[in-house]
């Protein structure tokens, strides 16, 4: 999804398609309470994605959140590059949102952006999630498409003096019936003269995009200490499924992470879908 997500992520998360707004886009689901009668509701897009949303309950203990419509977020800047960075070119950091038509607020969803209170290194990890409704599936090969124009990108932010390289590259997620899924790899590669504390002021302050809704973020800019301390260079995997209507990424640190979280959102996916 996006400027906080794929410096991340991230989103954090989330084709050529027919563009729909947050309302009026609705499925039925029928329950026989009568051999005669029929009780039909109705259930919003946006509700649909967000019930697809991981929760506490598919989550480690200790993991810290937040959470947003699509329509919420993009209205709050959330998709652009946090103050004073810059990104060429700007598919380093709106491939998605390039091959969404750079309108993702026309499409109902949620994102999610937190840390995970420690990974398998016994380190915290940033990660973050979406789900979108996207009529008539979400074309993956046009996010594939633009996410190779980034295969050697920068990052700049002059008033820290960083100049750093982007490049994304693609990996092998896991299969899933009836879906299409594609892995896209982020990697942030900074000079060695560029300290630990900056390298995590960058990455840190990307973890949840709008920290002034956040009660405590110093779990955020510590995961980010910590993953680069012994490190010039992060690399994320963002793995997203269309499946049905479903738009669905999970990008974390560690692709296993990001397959396992994939995995979740498609099983949720199928839920919401009725399958």
């Amino acid at each position: 999804m996006s400027a906080r997500r794929n410096v991340l992520i991230i989103a954090a998360a989330a084709a050529a398609v027919v563009v729909m707004s947050s309302v009026g886009v609705y499925y039925s689901v029928r329950t026989q309470s009568h051999p005669t009668a029929t009780k039909v509701a109705t259930v919003s897009a946006s509700d649909r994605m967000k019930a697809i949303m991981l929760t506490p309950d598919k989550l480690p203990a200790g993991t810290q959140y937040q959470q947003f419509s699509v329509q919420s977020f993009a209205a709050q800047h959330g998709y652009d590059a946090p103050q004073g960075m810059t990104f060429a070119p700007a598919s380093c950091l709106q491939y998605d949102q390039q091959a969404l038509g750079n309108n993702p607020a026309n499409y109902p969803g949620w994102v999610q952006f937190g840390v995970f209170p420690a990974t398998a290194n016994n380190l915290p990890a940033q990660f973050s999630n979406y789900a979108m409704s996207v009529a008539g599936g979400a074309d993956l090969a046009r996010i594939q498409t633009a996410a190779a124009t980034c295969a050697s990108g920068t990052l700049s932010v002059p008033a820290m003096g960083v100049t750093a390289t982007v490049s994304l590259g693609t990996y092998t997620t896991p299969t899933f019936a009836g879906a299409k899924t594609l892995g896209i790899t982020i990697t942030t590669t900074f000079s060695d003269t560029t300290t630990p504390e900056v390298r995590a002021a960058v990455l840190g302050q990307c973890a949840i995009p709008l920290a002034s809704t956040v009660s405590d973020t110093s779990a955020c800019k510590d995961a980010a200490m910590k993953e680069m301390v012994n490190t010039t260079s992060d690399t994320r995997y963002a793995a997203y499924v269309a499946v049905g209507d479903v738009l669905a990424a999970a990008c974390v640190s560690d692709q296993s992470g990001a397959d396992q979280m994939l995995a979740t959102l498609y099983q949720r996916a199928l839920t919401q879908l009725g399958k």
